[in-house]
């Protein structure tokens, strides 16, 4: 990291205020964006197989609140091209929608109703800004299916639910592609095509210009909010019932092998895979409902497993949305929203290098800068 200031953007934002934090204030004028600030470009959950979104820019300088923006709904983790942030709500019915913003004023450039909740971070590419819909329900017969662990081909998402491509200039939509199941996880752009995967257990490649399908695969696991890694011409992807890490060829269509994630009921299906040239990183819940256990997973590259670590034990809170992995310089850091902490590890080994006690549940990725860790739990803190 050479670059004189930079941005995090590794903190999901979970309260209905957006702040843009460690900004300086702009001689820019108002509602105009800076095309030259931060990345042309946002192709994944938190920009890199790492998941250390941390942008940088010579632009900003100084470690201030320069803007903060409220919206009516509370906001998910946000996207950054270009000079302007992609944020999406997943608030009441009526206020769902996709918000651009000016990054140096925090002035409001453009909102996008939506026909449901939006929990994916917005990927953005080629001027345009990819999100998708859907909620977190069951009707009535999934969720006694869900219930029982070894289900099959669960279908997750009641309501609308759909794919959305949207002008990132005027918010217009470009293209919708209405989907079976929910569209939670955020997308992963590459080469021109974006691929999807949800509540319907099915990978879809689209068309990124047009939202034409290229190819589509059922891999039977559905997928809650863990977003899907590309690595070379592979795509991994990890899901529920079975909770299982699949390696998909993206060029051949078809699955490289599927491995499942070891004694897990939870969690796996919403932590972000992140990726190094070695390994393969996730996190899931094991142990059971009564005593849940956190636990840290490594694959290799041929699906074999390299490690598992488990991290904590507590009470199991209603939402178990998990932590999901940032990659640093050799280390594996990870949150747990059973113990309330954050955890370190050797990224070769597992090995549990320490752990810091958080006020709340630890379910939100984590941000590093000049060797210092960002991360809130769900107390609201910023520890």
């Amino acid at each position: 990291m050479v670059s004189r200031a930079r941005l995090l953007w590794g903190i999901p934002v979970l309260t209905i205020s957006a702040a843009l934090l460690f900004a300086q204030h702009s001689s820019v004028a108002r509602g105009k964006s800076v095309a030259d600030t931060g990345p042309s470009r946002f192709t994944k959950y938190a920009m890199n197989a790492s998941n250390n979104a941390v942008i940088e820019t010579a632009a900003l300088k100084h470690w201030n609140v320069a803007w903060t923006y409220s919206a009516s709904t509370p906001l998910q983790q946000a996207s950054f091209a270009q000079g302007v942030i992609y944020v999406s709500g997943d608030g009441m019915p009526g206020h769902h929608a996709l918000y651009a913003l000016n990054a140096q004023t925090g002035q409001k450039l453009w909102a996008r109703p939506l026909d449901n909740m939006s929990m994916t971070t917005p990927v953005v590419a080629h001027g345009l800004v990819f999100v998708g819909t859907g909620n977190q329900a069951f009707s009535a017969s999934q969720q006694r299916r869900v219930n029982r662990l070894q289900s099959r081909n669960i279908l997750r998402g009641t309501g609308p639910n759909a794919i959305y491509a949207l002008d990132a200039r005027t918010g217009r939509v470009r293209w919708k592609d209405p989907t079976r199941g929910e569209d939670m996880p955020s997308f992963v752009y590459d080469h021109g095509v974006i691929y999807t995967v949800g509540g319907s257990g099915v990978l879809s490649a689209l068309d990124a210009k047009t939202g034409a399908l290229g190819w589509r695969l059922t891999l039977g696991s559905y997928v809650s909010m863990s977003s899907p890694a590309v690595f070379g011409h592979t795509l991994y992807v990890s899901g529920a019932h079975p909770y299982a890490l699949y390696a998909i060829n993206v060029q051949t269509h078809n699955v490289i092998w599927k491995r499942p994630v070891p004694k897990v009921f939870g969690g796996s299906d919403d932590s972000s895979i992140a990726v190094s040239p070695s390994l393969i990183y996730v996190e899931g819940t094991t142990g059971s409902w009564q005593h849940p256990v956190s636990t840290m997973f490594a694959f290799r590259h041929s699906g074999a497993l390299a490690w598992q670590t488990p991290l904590g034990t507590g009470k199991l809170p209603k939402d178990i949305e998990v932590s999901a992995p940032v990659l640093y310089h050799g280390r594996v850091f990870v949150g747990s929203p059973i113990s309330h902490c954050e955890y370190a590890l050797n990224a070769q080994s597992g090995q549990k290098l320490w752990a810091f006690q958080a006020y709340g549940p630890v379910s939100a990725s984590a941000a590093l800068l000049r060797h210092t860790l960002y991360v809130g739990d769900r107390a609201g803190m910023l520890p």
